[in-house]
């Protein structure tokens, strides 16, 4: 199964889907008004135009990235690639409250990939330092999508990723579905698939002035 990571929703709502976009829009103006309570300020999604997306493979590809940001926010090795059934995403539930804004040595911290469940919530294009906990609708926090592209380029560092390569490269789903070969990102091709796919949302975040989000 597969996820969809989507930048401007309601823009490509209102080309497709008349009665979905109405929806949307309120939406949207819902969650701009929550977040300037909370202090975000600077964020308007823009209602038509261009959008962008692409398909997460599998639909807990995020879960990947998160296991692999979470060892690495402790100064750990990388796990071992392309499984997520181990003991990486209980110690990351149970510790996550308490690093809430921590950095490690390096300075890095990947609270923005962290903090979101796997299969919802929203990234806007505003920089700020933490996530910001908001109602459940909206997925139970807010991230900036300024810091989670920071995030994933650290990330990729670790895998070996070239950030530049297209997310639709052949390579890039071989890998996917057959992790292995010499480079790095390879072995963990489920990860780096998954991680291009997630930063070039971010990308595109911040291009369009849109949030990403997950449908």
């Amino acid at each position: 199964m597969s996820l969809c990571v989507q930048v401007a929703y309601a823009a490509q709502m209102k080309e497709c889907d008349e009665e979905g976009y109405a929806a949307h829009a309120k939406e949207y103006a819902a969650l701009q008004k929550h977040i300037r309570g909370k202090g975000v300020l600077g964020y308007a999604e823009p209602l038509d135009g261009p959008y962008w997306w692409a398909q997460l493979v599998p639909s807990d590809g995020v879960a990947y990235l998160q296991r692999c940001a979470w060892r690495l926010w402790n100064d750990e090795p990388l796990p071992a690639p392309g499984t997520v059934d181990d003991d990486v995403l209980d110690e990351m539930a149970e510790d996550l409250v308490l690093q809430l804004g921590g950095t490690n040595e390096k300075g890095q911290s990947f609270e923005h990939l962290c903090f979101h469940p796997v299969d919802r919530g929203f990234w806007v294009p505003v920089d700020f330092e933490s996530v910001v906990l908001v109602d459940k609708r909206y997925g139970g926090c807010l991230g900036s999508s300024v810091r989670l592209l920071k995030e994933l380029e650290a990330l990729a560092a670790a895998l070996k990723l070239n950030l530049t390569t297209d997310h639709n490269d052949k390579a890039v789903w071989a890998a996917r579905d057959n992790p292995g070969g010499r480079a790095k990102w390879q072995k963990y091709g489920i990860e780096s698939f998954n991680c291009l796919r997630l930063y070039r949302a971010c990308q595109k975040s911040l291009e369009l002035g849109a949030a990403v989000r997950f449908s």
